[in-house]
């Protein structure tokens, strides 16, 4: 099981959602999907229960190569077999 969730939603948003299912006992690996991505918001949603976070817009590489590390399982992978990585991250400091 894996949960897709949006940060920012109407009426609760994803973190309240977050919390909630931490606070019900659930284990269940979430993903987070938001424009939000700087450093230290990433930071709080994981601190706030969130396995991963990925960038909005979702690219499905992206996206694919999320849900094998908060499964922890490759259960994706290209066509041919080879596994998939993740993008190189860029850094400015």
């Amino acid at each position: 099981d894996l949960i897709i969730m949006d940060v920012h939603m109407p009426v609760m948003d994803g973190i309240e959602a977050t919390k909630a299912i931490r606070k019900s006992g659930s284990d269940t690996p979430i993903l987070g999907c938001t424009a939000d991505t700087f450093p230290d918001e990433i930071y709080k949603f994981k601190t706030l229960g969130m396995d991963e976070v990925v960038a909005k817009p979702i690219h499905l590489h992206n996206l694919l190569v999320s849900i094998n590390t908060v499964v922890g399982e490759e259960i994706h992978s290209h066509s041919d077999g080879r596994k998939l990585v993740a993008p190189l991250e860029l850094n400015f400091t």
